[in-house]
C-alpha cells in the first residue's frame, strides 16, 4: 500500500490498495478504521470528506456498513477493551520489529491504561461475587 503525507494530509493511490482492501474482513476493516483513526487523530469518514467529499464520504459509509463498518469510529483504548487489546498487540509487534514502531496521533501512556482495565477488571469480578 503506498500512503504519502502532505501537511498532515493523507494520500493515497487507490489503485496500489483497491484489491487489498477487497480481501479484507470485516474485522480487518474495523480494525484499519480504527487504526487510521490512532495515527491521524481523525475518523476515517472526516478523512474521506476532507480529501473527496461529504456526499461520497455519506456514500462510502453507507457501503461500509453493508459490512458492520463504521467509518465515524474512532480509537480509544481507555474506554474500549477491544482499541486496549489492539494497543497492545501493536506494542509487542513494535518490540518484536515485526511492525515499523509509529507513535499514535495522541499520546497513549500504555502503563496508566494497563491499571484502568486491571481495576476495572477487578471491579468487575467483586460486581460478580
Amino acid at each position: 500500500m503506498l500512503i504519502l503525507c502532505f501537511n498532515d494530509a493523507i494520500v493515497f493511490r487507490w489503485e496500489c490498495v483497491r484489491e487489498k482492501l477487497k480481501k479484507l474482513s470485516r474485522k480487518d476493516g474495523q480494525v484499519l478504521v480504527k487504526l487510521m483513526n490512532r495515527q491521524t487523530g481523525t475518523t476515517t469518514f472526516a478523512l474521506i470528506k476532507d480529501l473527496k467529499s461529504g456526499w461520497k464520504a455519506f456514500w462510502f459509509n453507507q457501503t461500509a456498513k453493508l459490512f458492520n463498518i463504521n467509518l465515524k469510529t474512532s480509537y480509544e483504548p481507555e474506554s474500549n477493551l477491544e482499541d486496549y487489546q489492539i494497543e497492545l498487540i501493536l506494542l509487542r509487534a513494535f518490540a518484536e520489529r515485526k511492525l515499523e514502531q509509529q507513535a499514535p496521533f495522541k499520546k497513549i501512556d500504555i502503563m496508566e491504561l494497563s491499571r484502568v482495565w486491571e481495576s476495572r477488571r477487578v471491579a468487575s469480578e467483586a460486581e460478580k461475587q
